[in-house]
């Protein structure tokens, strides 16, 4: 199986609320399906651009994304596809698909600006421990 074949969350590896959706995640998907990638891996940014990201997008490191059934998505959507692998009462949030786009990710853009600033900023990217080491793609 190929590792893009799983549902993927690529993910800033250097912000701190990235890190927290990811241990969230990780929490919550007991049969382990999501995997996660951070956006700086190149194997990450490789697939990325394949998907049609524009590598000056990537650079910005604004967006999370998430790559499923349907094909990749971003923003709210791309958090509202991994709301849908999670299990039930969770998978549920897929209804806030019928907010407008314009909307969810408006709020998307106001916490992606200060999420530094709100919850820190790491020099590297985080190091899956033993135990999370097969979740992750590098």
């Amino acid at each position: 199986m190929h590792p893009w074949d799983q549902p993927v969350l690529f993910f800033d590896g250097v912000c701190g609320l990235c890190d927290g959706l990811v241990q969230w995640t990780m929490r919550r998907d007991l049969q382990g399906r999501i995997r996660f990638a951070p956006i700086q891996s190149p194997e990450a940014r490789s697939f990325l651009i394949s998907q049609g990201v524009m590598p000056t997008e990537l650079d910005a490191l604004e967006t999370v994304y998430f790559y499923g059934a349907p094909g990749l998505s971003r923003r709210s959507d791309a958090i509202l596809g991994l709301m849908g692998e999670l299990p039930l009462p969770l998978r549920w949030a897929r209804l806030l698909r019928f907010i407008p786009r314009i909307f969810r990710d408006g709020v998307y853009q106001f916490v992606s600006r200060s999420r530094y600033r709100t919850f820190g900023k790491r020099d590297s990217c985080r190091i899956p421990t033993e135990s999370e080491r097969e979740r992750f793609l590098f």
